[in-house]
């Protein structure tokens, strides 16, 4: 599932959520998520988090490009830019 929430002119926050018996769901959800909010969306900034446990969201996202731009007692916090 992905979900887009406090959507504007130029950003929006996304959430990603898989079934983690499912192997390379996430991969595939980003890559839906990015070319919606690219296309869709005409987003300029994508921004997300996820818990300061969940490694696996964390190297994803790192992996997609995203930047750390927070981390909190609960979370992790990126940004991506986006180039249209």
């Amino acid at each position: 599932m992905i979900d887009f929430v406090n959507i504007s002119k130029n950003a929006c926050e996304f959430g990603i959520y898989a079934n983690p018996e499912l192997k390379s769901q996430g991969k595939i959800l980003m890559e839906l998520m990015i070319n919606h909010a690219k296309n869709a969306l005409c987003v300029k900034q994508i921004k997300g988090y996820a818990y300061n446990f969940n490694q696996k969201a964390i190297a994803l996202y790192e992996k997609f490009g995203f930047k750390l731009t927070a981390r909190d007692s609960e979370f992790t916090h990126f940004c991506l830019d986006l180039e249209h």
